[in-house]
């Protein structure tokens, strides 16, 4: 399985050095990039040899997804994004941004995510045309109150039935949630991505001692016949070289599960 980073182009030669495979780009500012800014990343990436394979924090905090006009501001908002994206190599962008996809005040759950599997297929639509797929990302309870866990996720992207329109598993979400394996090893095809950090309230890679937990999540990965690929995506502290370099070799119970990733290479 191949292993990236969150961060963004100023880390990229040092994720490169230490033998990570990409970088988990932040959506929200590739979306602000002009097109010649853009270009100007991807020849960075090109000349490290690496590239951005996904991004993270799809929605600025000020989005606003349930409204009359919605759907026409997050088509424009996703195309200059996806645009961008697609000339640093992005596969697969997770949409997290738990405060904008919140269930407002006064609406049911119901009609939330009616609203919301509208979006999903606008976005699995537009992405279409830039070889791009779409993770649903399950957060924690403090973050949001709507999709806490791998089978919510799973169902939602169901409903919505777009291909390109999968979700993610973030392992430290996963344990502080309390999910179950079984929720991993039942959704299938429809897992296309996944996030790492420790289980922690600190959210630091993982450490020596956290190594018979993380192991297990390899294996459960292993066991599901998972696609995808997999991000250190953590509260790096002051030291980001030190923090990526110590972890890297703790990361080989992953790099062990061999498989194509078929769904993301579309």
């Amino acid at each position: 399985m191949e292993i990236g980073v969150n961060c963004s182009g100023e880390k990229a030669s040092t994720v490169k050095n230490l033998g990570y495979d990409f970088i988990e780009e932040n959506f929200t500012a590739l979306s602000e990039l002009t097109s010649e800014q853009a270009d100007e990343l991807a020849k960075l990436y090109d000349e490290i040899g690496i590239h951005a394979y996904s991004t993270c924090c799809f929605f600025p905090g000020s989005m606003r997804l349930y409204e009359d006009d919605s759907l026409e501001k997050i088509r424009k908002y996703a195309t200059r994004g996806f645009e961008n994206a697609r000339k640093l190599g992005v596969k697969i962008c997770v949409l997290g941004s738990g405060g904008v996809r919140n269930i407002p005040d006064g609406v049911s759950r119901e009609e939330t995510e009616r609203k919301f599997c509208e979006i999903l297929n606008l976005l699995g639509t537009l992405a279409e045309k830039y070889s791009i797929s779409i993770a649903v990302e399950p957060l924690g309870k403090t973050e949001t109150n709507f999709i806490h866990t791998v089978k919510e996720a799973v169902d939602v992207v169901k409903k919505c039935g777009k291909k390109n329109v999968g979700a993610l598993v973030d392992f430290y979400h996963f344990f502080r949630n309390g999910d179950t394996y079984d929720e991993i090893l039942n959704a299938g095809d429809a897992l296309i991505h996944a996030h790492v950090a420790r289980p922690n309230p600190d959210r630091r890679p993982p450490q020596p001692e956290d190594m018979p937990i993380v192991t297990e999540w390899a294996e459960v990965l292993k066991k599901a016949g998972f696609k995808g690929k997999l991000t250190l995506e953590c509260a790096f502290g002051s030291d980001f070289d030190k923090a990526i370099t110590d972890v890297y070799p703790l990361l080989e119970c992953f790099r062990k599960i061999q498989f194509a990733d078929e769904k993301a290479n579309l």
